[in-house]
């Protein structure tokens, strides 16, 4: 996060281009930015508009790695920023409590392979699935439901499970 919505101190090209071609996007992303007595930036995005966004990375990890889409409301849906959590919840949300897992994932889905010892795209550390180094990285789990947490521009936590 730059802290900015000004074209000329953004570093990634990308983001240039995508505010200097939509003026709508730039205005929307100004009207989150709050500054506090001390003059500290902060954004209070638009709740609805994450949510539905990290609603459909969810749904998609379900569907690309076990095969399975869950249409449902989430048994629980969570964002955090992660400066904001503590070490304790950092690490339960990083870690997986006996990532061994005992129950197979359904026949031929991408969790089979890799459960099986394949190497697929992406590239796997521990549970996590990394999709972009520093950018975006997540996991799925199968246990117990479905838990899927996702992890963006490593300050975002977000996790939804399905019971």
């Amino acid at each position: 996060m730059s802290g900015t919505t000004e074209i000329s101190q953004l570093s990634r090209e990308k983001i240039k281009q995508a505010l200097a071609r939509n003026p709508r996007l730039k205005n929307q992303l100004e009207q989150c930015r709050r500054t506090d007595d001390s003059g500290h930036i902060w954004w209070q995005p638009d709740e609805a508009r994450v949510r539905n966004v990290i609603m459909k990375l969810a749904q998609g990890h379900a569907v690309y790695e076990l095969g399975e889409y869950w249409n449902d409301e989430p048994d629980l849906y969570s964002i955090r920023a992660i400066p904001t959590m503590t070490t304790e919840e950092i690490q339960d949300f990083e870690n997986l409590e006996d990532y061994v897992h005992p129950l197979w994932p359904e026949l031929g889905c991408r969790a089979f392979l890799r459960a099986s010892g394949k190497t697929i795209p992406p590239i796997q550390i521990g549970a996590w699935l990394i999709v972009q180094p520093g950018r975006y990285r997540y996991l799925v789990d199968w246990q117990d439901g479905v838990d899927i947490r996702i992890v963006i521009g490593e300050y975002l936590a977000c996790k939804v499970v399905w019971c």
